[in-house]
């Protein structure tokens, strides 16, 4: 069984998020709260996934990353911090063995990122597949003064220098400071870095522009300085959007197992976009077996695509199962009474089981009442699932009027 090392200074939150992942079953959880139990676990034990505050006073978090970038390269790392934490709209799986991820009470979302670093590390990724800009934000993270080198097999050695956190020299290949720090974050993967204290001569700042932006990144708390980077998936549904016949209706497809007066069957037949999302979302996971965005609402189905037609009738099923989840009055009551006025609506994505299928299912950010389901047999795996939700969910918001 794979193993999971949580590192965080908060003892409360470590208890309650390790007794959530335990119940999950699928994998170790191990916790820790200073630098020396780290590096004694990771020594002795073959653990998988790091899950580091970087927020804590005790461990020097930038220190552990880049020994991990040297000795453990195989460890999928995630940083989490209660503050903004770095967003890159076009980071693409392989590399997304370093991730951020901002720390709240919401243990889904942790459970969700730890299920994708598995899935990651399983198919070889590695800090060697990771780009080095990925790893740059930590020094503004953490407001880090120091040298960074960066060691490469073709050439001279790059030398990035930063003053509490701030990237203000470079030097790499007899380039002025801000083109040697844009080759090298271009070029270079996060391996073979040694960081060193700062010189003397060198703390004058000669790179004007944030580190977040050289890297192509924006912080959580802001909004992105440029369109986002499409993925091939977004790509895919973009192009034929225009050009595809609409599709075989969830309302077609339903009349043959029910009456199509029922409401639960009912779709939006002008959804030509949404459909195409969601054949692009089937067309993407392995054992997939159908798709369906669902207004709850109401339980109108707003665009829908499958494998099989049989599908059908456990696609209505699962809208009744979605709407008792995500908005009945039994929700409702028992969470707003423990947690006070409109608390339910945190409730934001469901993972649901059955004997032979996976139902992920997630809000449709900025649209409350608009649910996204995937539902897969058993073949298929969770992490590439919930990251196709995700890469599907960036696309289908604003094609939701």
């Amino acid at each position: 069984m794979d193993s999971v090392l949580i590192v965080n200074q908060d003892l409360d939150w470590l208890k309650q998020i390790k007794t959530y992942l335990e119940q999950l079953a699928q994998f170790e959880v191990i916790t820790a709260s200073n630098d020396q139990f780290i590096q004694k676990t990771l020594e002795t034990m073959p653990v998988s996934v790091l899950v580091l505050d970087i927020d804590s006073p005790e461990v020097d978090a930038l220190a552990v990353l880049t020994d991990i970038t040297r000795q453990h390269t195989n460890l999928a790392c995630i940083v989490t911090s209660a503050r903004a934490v770095p967003v890159f709209p076009d980071i693409k799986p392989p590399e997304a063995i370093l991730r951020y991820l901002e720390k709240t009470s919401d243990f889904g979302p942790f459970a969700i990122d730890i299920f994708e670093a598995l899935t990651l590390k399983d198919l070889g990724g590695s800090f060697g597949d990771m780009p080095l800009r990925y790893f740059l934000p930590l020094f503004k993270m953490v407001g880090k003064s120091g040298c960074l080198q960066i060691d490469s097999y073709e050439k001279n050695p790059g030398f990035l220098y930063f003053d509490k956190g701030n990237l203000i020299d470079a030097e790499y290949d007899a380039l002025d400071a801000e083109e040697a720090a844009r080759q090298l974050i271009a070029q270079c993967a996060a391996t073979h870095m040694t960081l060193t204290a700062l010189p003397e001569n060198k703390r004058k700042d000669r790179i004007q522009k944030e580190i977040i932006h050289l890297v192509g990144g924006h912080w959580s708390d802001e909004s992105p300085r440029e369109k986002k980077a499409t993925t091939h998936f977004q790509d895919a549904v973009l192009k034929k959007a225009d050009e595809i016949e609409p599709l075989e209706t969830a309302a077609d497809t339903l009349s043959d197992t029910q009456p199509e007066t029922t409401e639960m069957a009912t779709l939006d037949r002008k959804a030509g976009p949404l459909n195409v999302a969601c054949q692009a979302l089937l067309n993407e996971i392995d054992d997939a077996r159908g798709v369906a965005l669902i207004d709850i609402s109401n339980g109108k189905i707003l665009a829908f695509a499958q494998t099989a037609r049989c599908m059908a009738q456990s696609h209505a099923a699962t809208v009744a199962t979605t709407m008792d989840l995500f908005k009945s009055d039994a929700v409702k009551k028992l969470i707003s009474l423990e947690q006070g006025g409109e608390e339910y609506k945190k409730i934001t994505q469901v993972q649901m089981t059955t004997k032979r299928t996976y139902h992920f299912m997630s809000i449709v950010p900025d649209k409350e009442n608009v649910l996204l389901v995937l539902a897969t047999g058993k073949q298929s795996n969770l992490g590439f699932g919930w990251m196709a939700m995700r890469e599907a969910l960036a696309i289908v918001g604003p094609l939701c009027s």
